[in-house]
């Protein structure tokens, strides 16, 4: 999360944050898309190429420092408040580490600049999608304890 987003609590964070990430990521696939369907063509291929991998190196670093913050603070503290969550909780740590398992398959296919590059794009997007749940046990929670967990959040 980062720490210039000035939100009222936790929620409106997460969103914004969910928002951000969810924006990299299509920014990256469309730059994916457009080479794989030849939207892009020489030279301008390669300089695309170079900026969705500086891309997938910004989105990853803002992802893991994001998951951290989640996992630490607000799946400590929904499980805590709701242990018949556990599962949907351990379910989406899952979520995280299979995105990040993708995101760096595809860093890596990225440095080897072979055309598997451009397989399983939607497969990667699609993990990324774990807002629903989430929102909702967010938004049961008091407005107070949201604010409580924004600023312990802060503190990661």
């Amino acid at each position: 999360m980062t720490k210039e987003a000035v939100k009222s609590d936790v929620l409106d964070a997460v969103q914004h944050e969910h928002a951000h990430l969810r924006k990299l990521f299509d920014d990256i696939a469309d730059t994916f898309r457009d080479i794989r369907d030849g939207a892009t063509h020489q030279p301008a291929k390669k300089e695309a190429v170079e900026m969705a991998k500086q891309n997938l190196e910004m989105a990853l670093d803002e992802m893991l420092e994001h998951f951290d913050e989640e996992e630490e603070v607000l799946f400590v503290a929904i499980e805590e408040r709701y242990p018949d969550l556990e599962g949907e909780i351990q379910a989406l740590v899952d979520a995280h580490e299979k995105l990040c398992e993708k995101t760096r398959w595809l860093q890596r296919q990225m440095r080897a600049e072979h055309a598997s590059v451009f397989e399983d794009i939607d497969a990667v997007l699609r993990v990324i999608d774990e807002q629903q749940l989430f929102d909702r046990v967010l938004e049961a929670l008091p407005e107070w304890e949201r604010k409580w967990l924004l600023e312990e959040m802060k503190h990661i």
